[in-house]
């Protein structure tokens, strides 16, 4: 799925969640509304911050804005608390800048990021941690004391094409 934020930002994932019936539907129904729920907060901060009196508060909470890890702990938590034995989703977040060609990319067992680079005319990519469990396969704690969930920025140039696949 993806979300236009405003002129500047979209946010994009993409999720696979293991098994099949009806309680992986669940899990994906519930990471698709997780997702939709921060989108839409996300908006409202940003307008919130239109605001804001000092450079400092706002330099800060645009900063927060960018944090992609509290979604993924939040969706982590939601399949652990579930409790479907051996379900998990192995997805990538990512917000992009159309701006700045900015792509922040944060993952839970998901680790490649892709990008058509159209300067050299192929593919390319870009792992990040592969150390970063599937959602559901481990509580927040013991993920927060590992590698945790990374987050990564990637600039893309113009002509690039971020391009998000799955099974």
């Amino acid at each position: 799925d993806w979300q236009k934020l405003d002129d500047q930002f979209t946010a994009l994932i993409k999720c696979d969640v293991s098994g099949h019936g009806s309680p992986a539907a669940f899990i994906m129904v519930e990471v698709a509304t997780l997702f939709l729920r921060w989108c839409r907060q996300w908006k409202a901060r940003l307008t919130s911050l239109r605001g804001a009196d000092r450079a400092a508060e706002r330099a800060r909470a645009l900063l927060d804005l960018r944090r992609l890890d509290s979604l993924v702990y939040t969706i982590n938590d939601m399949i652990v608390d579930r409790g479907f034995t051996g379900l998990f989703a192995a997805f990538m977040i990512c917000l992009s800048d159309v701006q700045s060609g900015e792509v922040i990319a944060c993952n839970a067992g998901d680790n490649m990021l892709f990008w058509h680079d159209e300067q050299k005319r192929s593919m390319v990519s870009r792992s990040i941690d592969p150390r970063s469990p599937a959602a559901g396969a481990f509580p927040s704690d013991m993920v927060k004391g590992g590698s945790g969930f990374p987050q990564v920025t990637q600039r893309l140039e113009r002509g690039d094409v971020l391009v998000l696949v799955t099974d």
